[in-house]
């Protein structure tokens, strides 16, 4: 007999611990940069902080899909979620009894670049088993969960700007841990069939019989390889990694770097993360109106359309104009970036095998791990050099570039086959 009422608690508590855990991540965002222009006092000081991150993100966002796939979706997601709040807590504790510098800061930042992708990654694998669960087609959930994401950045950017101009940056981040411990309890009451690992080599993987019995580094290593292969040598997965790392170093300096500097010029932290709640309230109904008519949608359309509008918003907005107008181009740009993560995400579910689906997640995420850092390295000189308004346009410039090559893209083509 057919259930009328598909279970819907495993999707809840999958979506509140994403809203717990992303409100902690959005705090970060916003506090963490300001925190090292702080301690530095330039752009490139605050910049090669930020960047530091770069090369732990990328071994870690590796080897975190492996773990995944061996100890299961729901394990990671609770450890890593833990370990993420515990880096993030110590900040205000290690400020209080030694004193914050630039040294400590980019150990706290390789820290959480290490535990952050495992978390993020694992939830977002964990979809296909609560859409199942909730008889709900994949567009759909998607759509809600990128949803539920945009609203962790409404509340954690806003929240985190506020906190920064009553009880200071660095207890800030005391409060941002909070999220992830709440995360990690939810995830901790989530109980799915197949969202636990085996604790051996993933199965199904013919790449890794040879090497059963060897060291477990030889196994991730072997894992991690088919992994790279699945993504690469798949054209669609390939063409949306590509676009999604080159938006992504363009966009990322804007949102650690640029805008911190530029407000923090004005003397204004919380207009700083009023803006990027906007970004976020537009990704909100982007991601929701395309869980609403998605799965009515061809997906190439959908993506190339977001990408393309979603660079000619941010291009505008490197003009800097006045803050009103700066909000409602906030806005825009979320709005037409909205669709992109659930479609992205649509792409890893439906191109991938499950037994590998947590390496080609971390995988197609690592993207951003490595591209936003290496951004970091350029805008902070670019900025000392030629100032804040010529960086704005130069960035922005490179962000439409980067989304116009979406549309001749043959990879792309593959979303609807």
């Amino acid at each position: 007999m057919v259930d009328e009422h598909p279970p819907r608690g495993p999707l809840l508590l999958l979506e509140a611990a994403t809203l717990a855990s992303g409100t902690g991540n959005g705090m970060v965002a916003v506090v963490f940069p300001w925190l090292a222009l702080e301690q530095t006092g330039s752009a490139t000081g605050a910049g090669i902080v930020a960047s530091a991150t770069a090369l732990p993100l990328l071994l870690s966002s590796l080897v975190a899909g492996s773990i995944i796939d061996r100890i299961g979706r729901r394990r990671s997601a609770i450890v890593s979620d833990v370990l993420s709040g515990v880096s993030v807590a110590a900040i205000p504790v290690v400020n209080h009894f030694f004193g914050l510098s630039v040294a400590s800061l980019v150990a706290f930042a390789v820290l959480g670049a290490i535990f952050d992708p495992a978390g993020f990654s694992a939830r977002e694998a964990m979809l296909p088993d609560v859409a199942a669960a909730a008889a709900s087609p994949l567009e759909r959930v998607n759509g809600i969960h990128e949803a539920v994401w945009g609203v962790a950045f409404v509340v954690g950017p806003g929240l985190g700007g506020i906190l920064i101009g009553t009880i200071g940056a660095a207890a800030a981040m005391g409060v941002a841990g909070v999220g992830f411990g709440i995360s990690s309890l939810l995830i901790w009451r989530l109980h799915l069939a197949g969202l636990e690992g085996h604790g051996g080599p993933t199965r199904a993987s013919p790449t890794l019989t040879k090497s059963a019995a060897s060291p477990l580094r030889h196994q991730l290593w072997a894992e991690t390889k088919e992994g790279l292969r699945i993504v690469w040598h798949g054209r669609l997965l390939r063409s949306v990694l590509l676009l999604s790392a080159g938006l992504l170093a363009a966009y990322l300096p804007i949102e650690a770097v640029l805008f911190p500097v530029y407000f923090e010029n004005q003397g204004r932290p919380e207009r700083m993360g009023f803006v990027i709640t906007a970004f976020s309230a537009g990704g909100i109904a982007g991601a929701l109106l395309y869980a609403t008519v998605g799965h009515r949608l061809p997906r190439r359309r959908c993506f190339v359309g977001s990408t393309v509008l979603a660079g000619i918003g941010l291009a505008a907005m490197s003009f800097l104009p006045s803050y009103p107008v700066l909000l409602a181009m906030a806005l825009f740009v979320g709005i037409a970036y909205g669709p992109i993560n659930p479609l992205v995400n649509l792409a890893v579910q439906t191109r991938t095998p499950i037994h590998a689906r947590g390496r080609a997640t971390t995988l197609m995420n690592s993207a951003g791990y490595a591209a936003g850092p290496m951004g970091f390295i350029l805008v902070g000189p670019l900025v000392e050099a030629v100032g804040i308004e010529r960086t704005f346009q130069i960035v922005g410039a490179a962000v439409l570039v980067v989304a116009l090559f979406s549309i001749p893209s043959k990879g792309l083509r593959e979303f609807d086959t």
